[in-house]
């Protein structure tokens, strides 16, 4: 009978190509990984103050409308919920800058 590591195991483990291969994948995500997370890490600042002025303006007008006795065109929960995912957005930002960072 054979053990569980020794079911899920490759023949091909120990071998050169193995290596090799292990080896060029891991130099081709750090030549993808390492200046797509610079340009997201200098975009980061205008990203966040573009994505939080939504957030916070569609809030505003959100009130403004639902105090106002003029009849809003995107009802409110609506702007409630854009303003909400502005605020995901920023949050996978920082979580998409976090694993390029690594």
């Amino acid at each position: 009978m054979k053990t569980t590591s020794e079911r899920f195991s490759t023949a091909d483990e120990g071998s050169p190509i193995w290596d090799l291969l292990r080896g060029a994948l891991l130099f081709i995500w750090c030549v993808i990984r390492v200046p797509i997370g610079i340009v997201l890490a200098i975009l980061e600042p205008f990203v966040r103050l573009v994505l939080i002025g939504i957030a916070f303006a569609s809030v505003i007008t959100a009130f403004v409308f639902k105090g106002s006795s003029v009849t809003p065109a995107i009802p409110f929960w609506v702007m409630i919920c854009i303003s909400f995912s502005c605020v995901v957005l920023v949050a996978v930002y920082h979580g998409l800058l976090r694993l390029l960072s690594r």
